[in-house]
């Protein structure tokens, strides 16, 4: 998969802000939250709060939309724990009921409710046999780059844990930390080169910094990336970013 390259969020500046701490993470993840919005350059994008792929948290998830399809909606409609099953069928091959619990390892009547969802929302229909199906429409992702960011107050070791865990599902991963808190940070910048993880730098007067950025990747984890690309559908849906079409 082909992704874009990391969006600046500001010229990195050698001076350090003297502002106020922040009061709370809160406080935090909102300024930097609209720091995001106003900031992106990108026109297709969307920010997200506390985004949940099954790992852990996000506290914010930047998203960079793809072109929509004619199945983009319909992808948000997936419950989403299915969508990797119905990525990993067989495109216009044959398939039965019980292949299905085989590849999920779920219940037969389990596998019957998911794939019955696959044929309301028209990615699958049933084949002549019995309990057979056939994957029509191959489900593509509604992002070009997924960027996941954790906000501390101070604790940048619990923040770098965190967002090791969004590799999971996120391109970019990077921990947000108060600027009047960044000294240990800039200590141990080499524990975030080493995983590729960005640090950036928010301080209560507005100034930010990118202190270090993360390299864009692939997600370690197909599972969590498509369900990251489900709950981002449906948000961008909600939000009419992604046209309603049939």
């Amino acid at each position: 998969m082909s992704l874009s390259p990391p969006t600046p969020i500001t010229t990195p500046s050698p001076a350090r802000s003297s502002a106020r701490a922040y009061r709370s993470e809160d406080d935090l993840v909102i300024a930097f939250s609209k720091a995001l919005a106003s900031r992106n350059n990108k026109k297709r994008s969307l920010v997200l709060r506390e985004l949940n792929c099954a790992n852990g948290v996000a506290d914010l998830v930047l998203a960079d939309l793809a072109t929509p399809n004619r199945r983009s909606e319909r992808l948000g409609r997936i419950t989403p724990r299915w969508l990797h099953a119905l990525r990993c069928l067989p495109y216009r091959k044959t398939f039965t009921t019980s292949d299905f619990v085989a590849l999920t390892g779920v219940s037969r009547g389990r596998a019957i409710t998911a794939l019955a969802e696959f044929e309301l929302e028209r990615f699958c229909v049933r084949g002549i046999a019995k309990h057979t199906w056939q994957k029509i429409w191959q489900p593509r992702p509604v992002t070009t780059r997924i960027a996941a960011f954790e906000a501390k107050l101070r604790d940048w070791k619990k923040a770098l844990f965190q967002a090791e865990r969004y590799k999971d599902f996120a391109n970019e991963t990077s921990i947000v930390i108060d600027a009047s808190n960044v000294g240990p940070v800039l200590r141990n910048l080499d524990e975030f080169r080493v995983r590729n993880i960005g640090v950036i730098a928010c301080a209560s007067d507005g100034w930010i910094e990118v202190v270090h950025a993360a390299q864009s990747a692939s997600p370690r984890s197909p599972e969590k990336y498509w369900l990251a690309n489900c709950l981002i559908a449906k948000e961008a849906s909600r939000l009419e970013l992604i046209g309603r079409m049939n």
